[in-house]
């Protein structure tokens, strides 16, 4: 069963991301978003075309999955933790303005150690 969107915390947060591609290349982005079942991506409209476009990602509706590897901030200074590593399929795409484009991803898998960064990052960010 997916979580909804609402049910789920959602952090607004700036961080470096890449997707790779099946022959290795890597596309980097930003994170504009973070949750801790996917992620809300920013690039420019040629990236996004790019991923969308690019082997087997004909469209969003198509369930295009990639690799996916991010860094999140290490809570209470500027450093980021070590990279953290999944498999995710993009759930939309849409233009944002006429510079740049927005990307949903949602997890499917993620490997155990970015798991424990995730979790303990959330744990972090909804201390009261």
């Amino acid at each position: 069963m997916t979580e909804k969107r609402t049910d789920v915390p959602r952090v607004e947060l700036d961080f470096p991301a890449a997707v790779v591609l099946e022959d290795g290349a890597m596309v980097h982005l930003h994170g504009i978003n973070i949750s801790p079942c996917g992620m809300g991506l920013g690039c420019d409209p040629t990236t996004a075309q790019t991923l969308v476009f690019h082997g087997s990602l004909v469209s969003p509706a198509a369930g295009a999955e990639f690799q996916i590897q991010w860094k999140l901030p290490s809570l209470g200074s500027e450093d980021f933790v070590s990279p953290c590593h999944a498999r995710a399929r993009l759930a939309w795409s849409r233009p944002a303005g006429p510079d740049g484009h927005r990307l949903g991803l949602q997890f499917l898998d993620v490997e155990a150690e970015s798991q424990t960064n995730l979790d303990r990052f959330f744990r972090r960010v909804m201390e009261p």
